[in-house]
């Protein structure tokens, strides 16, 4: 029997549905001149929404809209700076009154959106407030909304991510199901040019080497310095290739802990950012990290990669070639050497192109 904490819940989601739908206007994409691209979530989310995002400039649309969060803003800046995009940047997908405020703004500034794609992946109260508040022309979905303002074009890319397939695949799917264009699925997370070059000739003289991250977004996703010496002792051992050591300025500190104890592991006298961390992964040989953004960076670029994870999650699963999985059941501190092991004799270090 159902608590009343629950029922209050759907009862509350059924009258938000209720006062926020609308009937939209069926999806044809040759009237399709501006569309929002609605995706305030974390990094991995913004990176995987790629093809919806590819799909759409593939489809020729004149004015595209990315709504992004604080957290993975960065990774459409470059995209910004160039014209291809425009960039709105909202606390967080929980921020309802920010969200509703920018949506009504958007239709002022537009008269009228022709298209939403609906990136959040969460039927929420955030998302219910402004997709309606939005009321563009026509929305689609992955989150299995039972709105009637998301056109029905594609139940099987919803199933497809209920199961728990990789999620770029699955936006891949809704956009072929859509009619709006055939698109790689993949993750991707643009570089900077300017940054791309100096990072390569800052790492040219070491040749091939294997990018280490120690850290992730939570606590149960952090490895130890302890767990980092066993890591770069192995690697060392087994690939004989030197390692950088990819951190946030948050993570400096343990970096060069690790760096200090371990002959073979250094710290790059590079920015810590986002897209400086992300040019060492595209240049490395393997890149060893826990379930992260870096990860899927070097799933964006097929980087070899060995990936740490708490537990199994399908929908964000490594897509490089060669890739290796170790799963400790709980905190990634957990990880053996038998893990390590393990992936390294699956996974073989890339050469330089």
């Amino acid at each position: 029997m159902k608590s009343k904490n629950t029922l209050d819940r759907q009862i509350g989601k059924w009258l938000l549905h209720h006062w926020y739908d609308f009937r939209p206007s069926p999806l044809h994409m040759a009237q399709v001149s501006t569309a929002v691209l609605f995706i305030p979530r974390l990094i991995g989310d913004g990176m995987a929404t790629f093809p919806a995002l590819r799909a759409l400039q593939a489809c020729n649309v004149e004015r595209i809209i990315v709504i992004a969060s604080h957290s993975n803003k960065t990774l459409f800046e470059p995209l910004a700076a160039s014209g291809a995009i425009t960039l709105h940047t909202v606390p967080s997908l929980r921020d309802t009154a920010s969200l509703k405020a920018l949506a009504r703004r958007l239709r002022q500034q537009h008269g009228g959106i022709d298209l939403c794609v609906d990136a959040s992946l969460k039927d929420s109260t955030a998302t219910i407030s402004f997709i309606g508040t939005l009321k563009a022309r026509s929305n689609i979905q992955m989150s299995g909304s039972p709105m009637r303002c998301y056109a029905p074009v594609s139940q099987r890319a919803v199933e497809m991510y209920e199961k728990g397939e990789s999620v770029p695949i699955c936006w891949a799917a809704l956009m072929h199901d859509a009619g709006i264009a055939d698109v790689a699925p993949r993750f991707e997370l643009p570089i900077p040019q300017a940054i791309a070059q100096q990072v390569n000739a800052y790492v040219k003289p070491l040749g091939r080497y294997i990018a280490v991250n120690l850290d992730g977004s939570t606590d149960d996703k952090q490895l130890s310095v302890e767990k980092g010496v066993l890591l770069a002792e192995h690697l060392w051992r087994y690939y004989q290739l030197p390692m950088i050591m990819l951190c946030s300025p948050q993570g400096e500190e343990k970096a060069r802990a690790l760096s200090q104890r371990c002959e073979h592991v250094t710290v790059p006298e590079l920015p810590r950012s986002l897209h400086h961390s992300a040019a060492l992964v595209a240049g490395s040989a393997l890149t060893v990290t826990p379930d992260t953004s870096l990860l899927h960076v070097a799933s964006a670029h097929n980087v070899p990669v060995i990936g740490i994870y708490r537990r199994y999650n399908g929908h964000w699963v490594p897509l490089s070639d060669s890739n290796a999985m170790i799963i400790t059941n709980g905190q990634v501190d957990r990880l053996t050497s038998d893990d390590i092991q393990g992936a390294m004799h699956k996974v073989r270090a890339a050469a330089p192109e």
